[in-house]
């Protein structure tokens, strides 16, 4: 209380009373009630002083680090483009050219100790391996009820194998692993389930291929020959409709596989656009492959499964609406994977 604080004074010679005076802080602000009654009262007798106390902040400089690309870093580069550069790979230098050029260029990778739970991108591993083992046995086909009747009996074993494979253990899954464990057994039956929906409503489902490798050499300008792969998740045909679809453990929103239909650009200078690139890529892969018209290519989140299929898309009037990736889109793709390429080449 005030007449407690009072009474402290009665015997004290000199004393301090310090406060902040910088706003939106703890402790901060304006000074207290009782600092203000000190100054304020006629009947005192102190002597009062005030001091202000600075302190000078200076700003702080950061400089972007800056490296030289040397005779080395086009020899690694080369034999990048002698392999092949991965959609991740690309979107990685467009992420952060300094982390492209730790794991690409010196092959150095973040050090990791030995885990015993298994990391998110690890269960995401575990689904992409069971349910290509679960659909393996029926592309080609057109899917009917009783081939799901099967891949149900599947689940169960594939999980396991998959499971096994990615974390050696011979005991059942505890912990955090188990959680895991049984959260990648829920989003593969949904995925199993949404595709039986599919087929109980009338579609003609027709599994293409699952886990297929696709590579190409192209020929850029001021370059030359260059290889580039990806490996698609799956593709499909539903009702006639090709569709190209990647996975993702992750959240996923229509506006990361959307763009704006006069900015191709962005695909190469925004990491959010990062899964409209690849798609993109898988997509151009499999032009180079496999003749076709015109196909759909998107993303499938198990993180936000309940959004279904999220399809590349043009943003039109503030929405974004399925766009068929056809010769044009492949064209206009072309011209940002080229440029991107050449930058990366560039002296």
């Amino acid at each position: 209380s005030i007449v407690y604080k009072r009474q402290l004074l009665h015997r004290v010679e000199k004393a301090a009373f310090i406060y902040n005076t910088e706003g939106h802080t703890l402790g901060g602000g304006e000074k207290s009630r009782f600092l203000t009654q000190l100054e304020t009262d006629a009947n005192s007798h102190h002597i009062i002083s005030h001091k202000h106390y600075i302190f000078k902040n200076s700003a702080v400089k950061e400089e972007l680090m800056v490296i030289k690309k040397e005779s080395s870093y086009f020899e690694r580069l080369q034999q990048i483009a002698v392999s092949g550069f991965s959609p991740s790979a690309l979107t990685s230098y467009v992420r952060n050219p300094i982390d492209f050029y730790a794991s690409k260029i010196l092959r150095v990778s973040d050090m990791e100790d030995v885990e015993e739970n298994i990391a998110a991108n690890t269960m995401g591993s575990i689904i992409h391996e069971a349910l290509d083992k679960l659909y393996q046995p029926y592309v080609g086909r057109i899917l009917i009820k009783a081939d799901f009747d099967q891949i149900k009996k599947q689940m169960l074993p594939e999980l396991e194998t998959a499971y096994q494979k990615e974390y050696i253990s011979t005991s059942d899954p505890v912990g955090k692993n188990k959680i895991i464990y049984e959260v990648s057994l829920h989003y593969i039956k949904k995925m199993v389930q949404s595709d039986l929906d599919l087929v109980q409503s009338g579609c003609e489902l027709i599994i293409k291929s699952v886990e297929r490798k696709l590579e190409a050499e192209i020929k850029i300008p001021q370059i030359g020959k260059v290889k580039i792969h990806g490996m698609v998740d799956r593709i499909d045909q539903l009702d006639g409709k090709l569709r190209i679809i990647d996975y993702k453990s992750g959240a996923t929103d229509k506006g990361n596989v959307g763009i704006d239909p006069e900015d191709f650009n962005i695909l190469s200078g925004d990491y959010k656009k990062a899964k409209a690139f690849q798609v993109l890529m898988y997509t151009y892969l499999y032009s180079l492959n496999e003749a076709f018209t015109e196909a759909s290519a998107g993303i499938i989140s198990f993180k936000n499964f309940d959004e279904g299929y999220i399809p590349f898309a043009f943003k039109e009037r503030g929405s974004y609406k399925e766009k068929m990736i056809d010769a044009e889109v492949l064209q206009d793709f072309e011209k940002v994977l080229w440029s991107l390429i050449q930058e990366l080449f560039n002296k």
